[in-house]
């Protein structure tokens, strides 16, 4: 309750500037903060009230998130899809030196921010940022913004603007810059996720584990998916009040990972 108030008098505060003088307004909006992390002194810039309140609490939004990736291996292959500003990306290569971090990101504003943290934090040579969308085809595909603001979300069914812009499998991307074959996946694209999935069904033979938030009412054919690659489901928790959002950790058959439910 104290965040949302928080977020809501930021949000007034930048209403209000707009009638301030131009350089007033230039100045006021275009300083970020650099802000800590609540995980393993990471810091952020943060340019949005979304950045500050929300994704620099990203260790206690998602607990589940943050003790999995305590617990692969410290030479993991991460791709972490729908990566936002990074944090869960920061998280796994300050855990894991020897890992190799893939970030993706399709919201132009936000991945200029996730760059932004990755040299911030001096992990650029552990984490390769890509700015593209995921489907089950390689071309170029519409993206809407739910808004312009780094850090923001739900980008799917946004009114605040549109562009067209690069879409690839990822097995495909994975293949084209040479990257290796990932290990663990995580993958949190607010409704994407069956595009996503129908793209990569490579990737989800050869993984170890899979952290997947889905919309639980639209869920089904995405577990089967996942079952039919060999995947089992290990835990899961609520991301948001409702329930509506559920974060769920899988693992290979063969070799379940052990995690408790949070």
């Amino acid at each position: 309750m104290l965040a949302l108030m928080k977020a809501q008098l930021w949000s007034g505060l930048r209403l209000a500037v707009r009638f301030c003088p131009e350089r007033l307004r230039l100045a006021f909006l275009e300083q970020p903060l650099t802000v800590p992390m609540d995980f393993d002194r990471i810091q952020i810039s943060a340019h949005s009230s979304e950045e500050y309140y929300i994704r620099s609490r990203s260790a206690s939004k998602e607990p589940d998130t943050a003790v999995w990736l305590q617990a692969v291996p410290h030479d993991a292959v991460f791709v972490d899809v729908g990566a936002n500003i990074g944090a869960y990306s920061l998280m796994a290569a300050r855990l894991h030196p020897q890992a190799k971090v893939l970030a993706i990101e399709p919201s132009a504003p936000t991945y200029a921010s996730l760059c932004q943290n990755i040299w911030l934090n001096q992990l650029h040579d552990r984490i390769v940022p890509i700015c593209t969308a995921l489907s089950g085809t390689n071309g170029y595909s519409g993206f809407n913004y739910s808004s312009w603001q780094p850090g923001a979300a739900l980008h799917g069914s946004g009114s605040k603007g549109k562009h067209y812009q690069l879409s690839f499998r990822l097995d495909d991307l994975i293949r084209f810059i040479g990257f290796p074959q990932p290990t663990h996946l995580k993958i949190d694209v607010d409704g994407a996720e069956q595009f996503v999935l129908s793209g990569a069904p490579e990737t989800l033979k050869t993984i170890q584990s899979l952290m997947i938030e889905m919309e639980e009412n639209n869920a089904r054919c995405i577990k089967d998916i996942l079952a039919e690659s060999g995947l089992v489901s290990v835990s899961s928790r609520p991301t948001d009040a409702t329930g509506m959002y559920v974060n769920y950790l899988y693992a290979r058959e063969s070799e379940p990972e052990s995690a408790n439910t949070l």
